[in-house]
């Protein structure tokens, strides 16, 4: 037990079941594999693709944005334009996403958001896009990938595991559990 962790408790706090895992791989220059016939994997460009991303969000995180606030956040030093993407079945609808933010000066870049759409699911679509980012990192001099996910998203810590993000350390929540009035 750490000192913190230590503190805490005499403190009265419990450490919550689930916690944040931070995962991590170095990147590999590897050939990804073909994407299914038809399948495309495009940046988002335009209001009308970010209407898109927006729409599988809400879909995989129910988290609703607008194309304003987006704007504001790919003014972020790490926002790189052509690592926000998208996979699109043959007919252009989106079913999988990845936004890539990457911090050139020390090699390495995050995934955040990751997400495939409900209707596309469990057909390994969200880890060929990965793989596909990844290649598309590695041809700019991306050294190192990262994500960060809830230790109660199976489903997400599968698909990281699976391409090859391995746990690399874990960020617990301490709650002060709440006490009934006299």
């Amino acid at each position: 037990h750490t000192y913190l962790a230590m503190l805490l408790r005499h403190r009265g706090y419990k450490k919550a079941d689930e916690h944040m895992i931070f995962r991590g791989k170095w990147c590999q220059p590897d050939q990804p594999p073909p994407l299914p016939k038809g399948y495309t994997i495009k940046p988002i460009e335009s209001d009308a693709d970010l209407e898109q991303f927006f729409a599988g969000v809400a879909a995989v995180f129910n988290f609703h944005d607008t194309v304003p606030v987006y704007r504001l956040v790919q003014q972020a030093p790490s926002y790189v334009p052509q690592l926000d993407l998208m996979l699109l079945d043959p007919a252009g609808q989106l079913a999988s996403f990845c936004s890539l933010w990457q911090d050139v000066q020390l090699g390495l870049a995050e995934f955040e958001p990751v997400g495939t759409v409900p209707a596309f699911r469990r057909r390994g679509l969200g880890a060929l896009l990965l793989r596909h980012a990844e290649s598309r990192l590695a041809a700019i001099g991306c050294r190192r990938l990262s994500v960060c996910s809830g230790s109660e998203s199976v489903p997400a810590n599968a698909l990281y595991q699976s391409v090859g993000l391995v746990p690399i350390d874990s960020v617990n929540s301490w709650r002060l559990p709440s006490r009934r009035s006299a």
